[in-house]
């Protein structure tokens, strides 16, 4: 269960930082790779559910291990859009 915590935060924080620097690919580059360094060794650390998916087509992941790495990435996007809504509006009123 740890692992798919952790997979759901670090989705998160990628997502976050992609809708707060517009997709820079530096900034991106550099948030992926310290979200990856971090999570080494307690999740897989694909942080998108395309990933996954092809674990599982090349039979590296169970069924079980995909669905739940998938749900916790979507949730993570829905968390990350409900956090990003209010920087959003307070960024449109400066």
């Amino acid at each position: 269960m740890r692992q798919y915590i952790v997979e759901y935060m670090g989705t998160l924080v990628v997502l976050v930082a992609k809708l707060v620097s517009d997709a820079d690919p530096l900034v991106m580059g550099i948030v992926f790779f310290a979200v990856f360094s971090i999570t080494r060794g307690i999740t897989t650390g694909y942080f998108t559910p395309f990933i996954p998916v092809t674990g599982y087509l090349l039979g590296r992941m169970t069924l079980e291990e995909t669905m739940y790495n998938i749900l916790a990435q979507i949730l993570a996007g829905i968390s990350a859009v409900i956090l990003f809504k209010p920087v959003k509006v307070f960024m449109m009123d400066a």
